[in-house]
């Protein structure tokens, strides 16, 4: 619970494009995320959810992810590639869960360790609020020694 207090601003307030998305943690933990984005701040006409919102969830999340598993002060990522396929389209909040397992962690951290980079991918679904598939994304992100 302490992670999620001290890092969810972090995550919340990253940008002030964010901030305006209302952009919620909901839960958040080593290795595990849940955000939320809401409809209301991030509707089109037509009272659907933009794919930019959706890209901006996907990525708020991979900060969460990152934020909550590796050493920060020793190390920064980098988005390398996203993927989204569109399912359908949203009319309501979307919701968004990511993991990656310890194994991955202690594996990407070795690497930039060693070698100096470490790559990861992350990959998952977005879903409304009835619990249906909106859409699925694959992201890619490299860890990196921080730069002195």
């Amino acid at each position: 619970m302490q992670m999620m207090t001290t890092l969810k601003p972090d995550v919340e307030q990253s940008s002030t494009l964010v901030a305006r998305s209302g952009l919620k943690v909901l839960e958040m933990k080593r290795g595990y995320v849940k955000c939320l984005m809401p409809l209301e701040a991030n509707s089109c006409n037509e009272g659907l959810m933009p794919t930019g919102a959706l890209f901006m969830l996907i990525e708020a999340s991979g900060k969460a992810i990152f934020l909550s598993s590796f050493n920060t002060e020793r190390f920064e990522s980098f988005l390398k590639n996203t993927e989204l396929k569109i399912e359908q389209t949203a009319a309501s909040e979307v919701t968004l869960e990511v993991r990656l397992k310890e194994t991955v962690i202690s594996q990407v951290t070795a690497k930039a360790e060693i070698s100096g980079r470490g790559d990861y991918v992350l990959e998952g679904v977005l879903r409304d609020e009835d619990d249906n598939v909106i859409a699925r994304y694959q992201v890619g992100y490299q860890v990196t020694p921080l730069r002195q």
